[in-house]
């Protein structure tokens, strides 16, 4: 038994679907026949319990139509007319009070000696009885009359009844047979049909393992189960695929971003040695450039920190007045940047959004930031401010070099610049989008950037409103 669930167990999923069909099949054709056949059985044995109640009050009336005289002879001359009323195989025994033979009509595979012995009663009876392993009826009734006093015993054996139920049995196990080799096929070919998209998803399972991330399962067109796993699993590579490409994305360019101020560095420094010891302007020069490098490292450490601090899960709601932080940022850019103009163009004096303050201010300067950085004909800066339908929408606008329509789309992809070369001039590591990305999903919110290039950019902002 051990071995055999053992085989089950390492068998294929066709292998397990037919047996457990063909199983729960079998066994309830097994128990609705088994039930069929007893009921069957009790039917035929009642029936002919009814035969012999009915032969043996047959019995009884012929006898009681002879009156209270009858005599020995008449039991006798009576044999012909009870031979007409018992079935061929039936036989009638008739006893004195004594219990001794008295008359033997017709005959059986059983002699009356091996009959048990039943007393005279004046009440007629009908049992069950085995003698030598074959059922018998045997039913009983009185003789009672003033020159004769006995009783009869109608012998019925149940022959007939044995081999119905004999051929019945056979008759159950043949098609018990045959239902449980049409079942195993049926549940062969249907479960070689349904495993068919697992089978696909195991193969493609493995393509992927040798071939990589672009490999995709065959969709069924049925929209059942099967069907939305096979469509689940291909959006799931999907992603994991894209995932996978941005990953390596980020690790190129993070290793790019992270090996170049380090070599600078360690150019800087074997210059030291070599000759800086002694010349104070190598020195000066060198020492420079290695803490700006190591300034650039920093940020781009506190860059990749923040950007995964995002993916923390949010637990509070706010109602955070952007109006201050908009008022209190752009006085710092002032400073930072007095040849450029920057604008508020708002409708109230209040604006309440759900985003913490600290967050609302990164992301605006993040955004005002690049706003900057990639203005450099027309230097204005203009934020406008809406409410509409329990939203707030902030718009951050410039006139600078602008965006192709190309890498739009990839702007807030972790390292992405659209121009390496002229980014790395004005410096950053191209998180600052995937940052404020990140920020903005984190409160249900969302960005949009419109852009054409050599006029300018537009970012969108949605944020909900902020209950107070």
């Amino acid at each position: 038994m051990k071995k055999v669930l053992k085989w089950i167990k390492s068998s294929s999923l066709t292998v397990k679907w037919t047996i457990a069909s063909a199983s729960v099949i079998f066994i309830t054709f097994t128990v609705f026949s088994l039930i069929q056949y007893l009921s069957i059985k009790d039917w035929m044995l009642t029936e002919e319990k009814v035969s012999v109640t009915q032969t043996l009050n047959e019995l009884s009336v012929f006898y009681q139509q002879r009156g209270p005289v009858i005599t020995k002879g008449e039991i006798v001359e009576s044999e012909t007319l009870i031979q007409q009323i018992i079935d061929r195989k039936q036989a009638v025994v008739i006893f004195n009070s004594r219990g001794q033979l008295f008359l033997n009509i017709s005959s059986t595979s059983i002699s009356p000696s091996e009959l048990p012995e039943i007393p005279l009663s004046k009440e007629k009876n009908v049992q069950l009885i085995e003698v030598n392993s074959d059922p018998y009826y045997i039913g009983t009734g009185p003789i009672i009359s003033n020159n004769f006093n006995g009783y009869m015993v109608l012998i019925s054996p149940l022959a007939r009844y044995e081999k119905m139920m004999a051929n019945l049995l056979w008759l159950t196990v043949g098609l018990g047979i045959l239902a449980l080799l049409i079942s195993a096929l049926v549940g062969y070919f249907l479960a070689k049909r349904f495993s068919r998209p697992v089978k696909d998803l195991k193969y493609t399972i493995k393509r992927i393992e040798r071939n990589g991330l672009q490999e995709r399962v065959e969709t069924l067109p049925s929209q059942d189960e099967l069907g939305e796993l096979l469509i689940l699993f291909n959006r799931m590579m999907e992603k994991v695929e894209s995932s996978f490409d941005q990953q390596q994305q980020f690790v190129e360019d993070a290793s790019h971003e992270l090996r170049t101020p380090l070599q600078i560095i360690e150019g800087h420094l074997r210059l030291l040695q070599r000759w800086g010891k002694n010349d104070p302007k190598v020195l000066e020069e060198s020492l420079f450039s290695s803490l700006e490098e190591l300034q650039r490292l920093k940020e781009l450490v506190e860059d990749l920190l923040a950007l995964t601090k995002q993916d923390d899960k949010r637990e509070e709601y706010y109602a955070t007045d952007i109006v201050d932080i908009i008022n209190r940022v752009m006085d710092d850019f002032h400073v930072l940047y007095p040849s450029f103009s920057f604008t508020v163009d708002k409708e109230s004096k209040q604006y309440l959004t759900d985003i913490s303050p600290r967050h609302f201010e990164q992301l605006l300067i993040i955004l005002l930031d690049n706003a900057v950085k990639y203005s450099e004909q027309r230097k204005d800066i203009v934020i406008t401010i809406k409410q509409n339908s329990g939203k707030v929408l902030i718009l951050i606008k410039d006139f600078g070099m602008g965006i192709p329509a190309n890498d739009i789309p990839k702007v807030f992809h972790r390292f992405y610049r659209t121009d390496k070369s002229r980014s790395r001039e004005r410096g950053g590591n191209g998180l600052g989008l995937a940052i404020a990305k990140r920020i903005i999903s984190r409160y249900s919110g969302e960005i949009h950037i419109s852009s054409e290039e050599n006029k300018g950019t537009e970012v969108l902002i949605k944020l909900n409103e902020g209950k107070s």
